[in-house]
């Protein structure tokens, strides 16, 4: 059950790439070096990271949130659910979640 509720989650929080209008590849993409570059001079400075100012949103926020949670509430009854790669969820959405209103949040 936990592998099945990690993977929906994983679903609902990835980038919508039906909105996000890519006929093609952009021939001018950074490196990965040079987005490494971007997002450390912007922690490093204090603004929001460029990487996730820009568009595609995330396919379905809702969703995603709530996965998580009835994933929490699972965790304890699968002791050898590979917990990492969830976690990374956590790592990768933090910095959108910082910047992003919780509706019927203050």
């Amino acid at each position: 059950m936990a592998h099945l509720l990690a993977l929906r989650a994983r679903l609902a929080l990835h980038a919508d790439m039906t909105t996000a209008g890519l006929e093609s590849v952009p021939e001018d993409l950074p490196t990965v070096a040079e987005v490494t570059a971007s997002v450390r001079e912007a922690v490093e400075a204090g603004e929001p990271i460029p990487a996730l100012q820009s568009e595609p949103p995330l396919t379905d926020l809702d969703t995603g949130m709530r996965i998580l949670l009835r994933l929490g509430h699972h965790l304890d009854n699968a002791p050898l659910f590979p917990i990492e790669h969830t976690t990374n969820l956590f790592d990768y959405l933090t910095p959108y979640w910082w910047t992003t209103p919780v509706p019927g949040g203050p």
